[in-house]
């Protein structure tokens, strides 16, 4: 499965490519086929440790997500195509929908601002004057 469909022929990864693959061979060791020598190769693609302990928790992740659906008495072939396919398909799709890629400084959505919190006011001088309870008129 994983050799077929994303191969060994690569000599340099990015760290997203190395998370599908960690994740890809996890799946496929839940699946009964194991690939040490590939994991032991994508694991020593990356930089740092960080890096590394991603690609690690990726593969535990592939592996968990796997033996789930194996409990449920689907075959290899059903848990590849759900888990690894799909996952394919998923992050076509959000390359497709974004409009440009993330800066690194960008915030999160969640650190955004609140629209609640923006004053529409037709004078911006009117924020340094007084209050009206505090004018005499």
């Amino acid at each position: 499965m994983y050799v077929s469909d994303l191969g060994t022929d690569w000599t340099v990864l990015a760290r997203d490519e190395a998370l599908h693959r960690a994740f890809a061979l996890g799946v496929a060791a839940a699946c009964g086929h194991h690939h040490p020598d590939e994991y032991n190769r994508v694991v020593a693609a990356v930089d740092s440790a960080y890096e590394r302990s991603m690609v690690e928790l990726a593969y535990s992740e592939g592996r968990q997500k796997a033996n789930d659906l194996r409990s449920d008495a689907t075959g290899a072939e059903a848990i590849w195509k759900q888990l690894v396919d799909e996952d394919d398909q998923s992050a076509l799709s959000a390359a497709v929908d974004r409009t440009r890629p993330p800066a690194r400084l960008d915030l999160p959505a969640s650190l955004s601002r609140i629209g609640l919190l923006d004053r529409s006011t037709p004078d911006q001088r009117e924020s340094l004057s007084l209050p009206s309870f505090l004018r005499r008129d």
